[in-house]
């Protein structure tokens, strides 16, 4: 965050004992000035506003949105808290295919009572799932939906078909079959999840049905050749 002011050192509350060095930063997400310990600034533990999920206000906005929303624990909000970790906490299996990729969640919805009020007006049921319409853009009204897993297969379907020909999808297939290497390290190497690649490797979408037979029977000769 950027320094705006250096409050010197202060009391953090009334009741506290022990000075510490305070100033007003800048948040990166939303813009506006906030008061930080700037130690943990410095240190890379507050990196955001409050309201923006700042590390020093996490517990007892958790806290707080129990008693606002009562939602914790419900499906909804769990979807909402797992695309918010996906998109900013390196430590998310997920996060180098989202926040990794410089996908974010928009500024409204970061606050959760904004991100229920779109979904129960934009059909959300507990058989759907988020959807990102285009998949290298963000997590926002105009790009999201709520679909059955079905849809959300078929968008990246799509996608895959866009940035692959079925050629190339060949020659994947082929270099998986005849070179050891793991589906983990291959998707490594081409830029791409691993669940995407599985739909590359097993043809396992309309675009590539009529690739089924070749996929069988080379796999079937990859598999002699590990002794399978």
């Amino acid at each position: 965050m950027q320094l705006l002011k250096d409050l010197g050192m202060i009391y953090p509350t009334k009741n506290s004992k022990r000075k510490y060095r305070y100033g007003i930063y800048k948040c990166p997400d939303c813009g506006k000035e906030t008061k930080a310990n700037t130690t943990s600034v410095k240190a890379g533990k507050i990196k955001r506003c409050a309201s923006c999920g700042g590390k020093t206000a996490a517990n007892k906005m958790t806290r707080e949105q129990r008693i606002k929303h009562g939602d914790t624990g419900t499906r909804l909000h769990i979807i909402w808290c797992n695309m918010i970790d996906r998109c900013r906490r390196k430590k998310n299996h997920a996060f180098k295919y989202y926040g990794g990729k410089g996908i974010k969640v928009c500024s409204k919805w970061k606050k959760y009572e904004t991100f229920k009020e779109w979904s129960l007006k934009n059909g959300y049921k507990d058989s759907l799932t988020i959807d990102r319409i285009d998949s290298n853009k963000d997590y926002e009204e105009n790009n999201c939906r709520w679909a059955t897993r079905k849809t959300q297969s078929n968008n990246t379907n799509r996608a895959l078909m866009q940035r692959f020909t079925i050629k190339e999808m060949q020659d994947i297939q082929t270099y998986y079959i005849n070179n050891p290497i793991s589906i983990t390290d291959y998707s490594k190497k081409l830029n791409i999840s691993i669940a995407s690649l599985r739909k590359i490797l097993y043809a396992k979408y309309d675009g590539l049905s009529e690739q089924n037979l070749f996929i069988k029977y080379k796999y079937t000769q990859r598999g002699k050749k590990n002794g399978k």
